[in-house]
């Protein structure tokens, strides 16, 4: 090859590596890497049992009242999740008064969506105050929700 050929052959390569260069970072950005929906969960209602067998229920952010010789013994959250991802684990926590009372290690053991449900139970009565739900999966707060628990002193 002579040396006028190849210079004239430079001005070409340069100019079909930039067109390549250009067109490939394009045709990434046509198909962007869409991680997966995160899990979420909406808790629609808390409901529960006292110790005298009388059972109560109230919408999440409501109030749940029971006679104050009778105080509650279980307190359940219902409500819905999606997204999940089976074998993924979760920590879910019941606070009482925003301090962490009860903590719990799950996994989902479905994937998709669906209805969520949990619970507590203490056979000696479950103290007045404002109960909330967390669920953490990895270093997200995937649900969470509260509802009030107080006696009412009239019955």
């Amino acid at each position: 090859m002579r040396r006028g050929s190849v210079r004239r052959f430079l001005p070409l390569a340069a100019l079909v590596g930039a067109a390549v260069g250009l067109l490939v970072p394009l045709s990434a950005a046509a198909r962007p890497h869409r991680p997966p929906p995160e899990t979420h969960i909406t808790i629609n209602r808390w409901d529960g049992e006292t110790l005298a067998g009388t059972k109560y229920n109230s919408p999440a952010k409501g109030t749940i009242t029971h006679c104050a010789t009778d105080p509650g013994m279980t307190l359940h959250v219902h409500g819905s999740v999606k997204h999940t991802v089976s074998g993924r684990r979760i920590v879910v926590q019941f606070l009482l008064n925003g301090r962490v009372r009860d903590s719990f290690h799950e996994h989902w053991t479905v994937t998709g969506s669906g209805g969520f449900g949990d619970g507590i139970i203490n056979h000696e009565g479950l103290p007045d105050g404002r109960w909330g739900l967390r669920v953490i999966q990895g270093t997200h707060i995937i649900g969470s929700s509260w509802v009030v628990v107080a006696a009412d002193p009239s019955c």
